[in-house]
């Protein structure tokens, strides 16, 4: 029965996941609020803009809704990291997931209000 190095100390340990630090989490949430905030305001500006019809309108606010609910999950995630240390490391790839969806959700709402062109 070895101790030092040995079995005991394995299974003792294994329960005690090693934590990530807290400067894993915040650029990805941060990188995903900004690009949320970024976008929420863009639409909102580009929909009190007189020139686009009002199916794309309904459009562009559905984007501005859903990027809203992409930083408000940024912060969430954020916040949780800053009071769960154990759970940085899901929690930095949660966030580093966010900011594609962002770009795939606005890339699919151009597609479907028809404001890519022809």
């Amino acid at each position: 029965m070895r101790t030092q190095g040995g079995y005991r100390d394995r299974a003792a340990n294994a329960g005690q996941a090693r934590c990530w630090p807290f400067w894993t989490v915040w650029p990805p949430c941060l990188l995903a609020l900004a690009l949320s905030c970024v976008i929420v305001c863009a639409g909102l500006i580009l929909a009190g803009v007189n020139g686009l019809p009002g199916g794309q309108v309904t459009w562009l606010l559905a984007d501005v809704a859903g990027q809203a609910i992409a930083g408000l999950s940024a912060a969430v995630l954020l916040a949780t990291a800053a009071s769960q240390p154990r759970w940085r490391r899901v929690i930095a790839l949660s966030a580093w997931g966010i900011v594609p969806l962002q770009f795939g959700w606005s890339l699919l709402i151009i597609h479907l209000g028809g404001m890519a062109g022809s």
